[in-house]
């Protein structure tokens, strides 16, 4: 059985606590807990059924029975809590964006390596049923060369204080939420070659942008719009479009893969039913198990990374940031 020790305690570890609920306890399970926030540690042991809580993390890491870490922490702690559980020997799964900058991330990975410890990033929604069936129908029905891409995802979070100062995410929603569409775009449609942005703040008094909007070229083609919002309590939850010749494949969180074409619209359901969470969970456990890349590696994270800090460089600029 892989024992995982969970750092951080935050409102984020509530998702992660879900997930770990899918597990089979027979194969990996959480046995420990550390937050400075000693009283949510204890919260999410109880939850989790686990035995110890610690209001230091490397306390945790010192633990030579614990083979696994997954980091709940803010943005700024990323590196070095990464960094420190590999050099215990521990593997990570650690909380998007992989960090605040590309040396930050760099760092990450190279230090994993170095200590033979897989490196995953928590892009949970590569693991949601509805997107894992758009990229299965993607590659599966022939909508034509793509060549317009749309995807929006407009909410109104509960902040957390850190979420208001710009240093301590690397920016705003772009790089602290927009950062999954990112990287499910990439998914879905390959490597961006240019990006252009614009954001801005003056609904929900960020230092950082609290709405942004992408505009991407990809290498195989495609140009698109990536569109964000913490400031939107109407919009679309997490929606993705694809436009081809021969029709176009539509998807929103929750719901089914929609086909639009010539002889009408067709509905695909999703296949699995593992929450998110679950299904990232599992994966992360299964990697340890068969030594095998997560599907959301280091490197997958850095490259979602990428285009974020390129959107910020293109709107300090007013430039068309390259990126290839």
């Amino acid at each position: 059985m892989i024992k995982v020790g969970m750092i951080g305690c935050g409102g984020i570890s509530r998702g992660h606590v879900a997930g770990w609920q899918t597990v089979d306890s027979q194969k990996a399970r959480v046995v420990a807990t550390a937050d400075i926030d000693e009283a949510a540690a204890k919260e999410r042991a109880e939850a989790l059924g686990a035995e110890d809580v610690y209001d230091d993390y490397l306390r945790l890491l010192d633990r030579d029975d614990i083979d696994a870490v997954d980091i709940c922490l803010p943005h700024p702690l990323h590196m070095e809590s990464t960094v420190a559980a590999a050099k215990h020997g521990k593997h990570v799964l650690c909380e998007k964006p992989i960090a605040r900058d590309l040396e930050e991330a760099q760092r990450m990975i190279d230090v994993c390596k170095e200590h033979g410890r897989i490196l995953q990033i928590g892009h949970q929604n590569r693991f949601s049923p509805e997107f894992m069936r758009y990229k299965e129908l993607l590659g599966e029905l022939d909508l034509g060369k793509i060549n317009l891409v749309q995807s929006r995802w407009e909410f109104w979070p509960n902040l957390r204080p850190f979420h208001y100062k710009k240093d301590a995410i690397g920016g705003g929603t772009l790089i602290s939420c927009g950062i999954h569409t990112a990287d499910l775009a990439r998914w879905f449609w390959g490597d961006v070659k240019t990006v252009a942005f614009m954001g801005n703040s003056f609904t929900r008094g960020m230092e950082g942008e609290d709405v942004a909007a992408l505009l991407l070229e990809f290498a195989d083609g495609p140009v698109g719009t990536l569109i964000m919002s913490w400031a939107c309590k109407f919009g679309k939850n997490t929606w993705f479009s694809s436009q081809g010749p021969n029709g176009a494949l539509e998807v929103e969180r929750g719901k089914p893969v929609v086909q639009t074409s010539e002889d009408g619209a067709t509905e695909y359901p999703a296949t699995v039913d593992v929450p998110a969470m679950g299904g990232q969970k599992q994966h992360f456990v299964e990697c340890i198990a068969e030594g095998k890349t997560p599907l959301v590696s280091g490197e997958e994270g850095y490259k979602a990374l990428q285009i974020a800090l390129a959107a910020y460089e293109s709107m300090e600029t007013g430039r068309i940031i390259d990126i290839a």
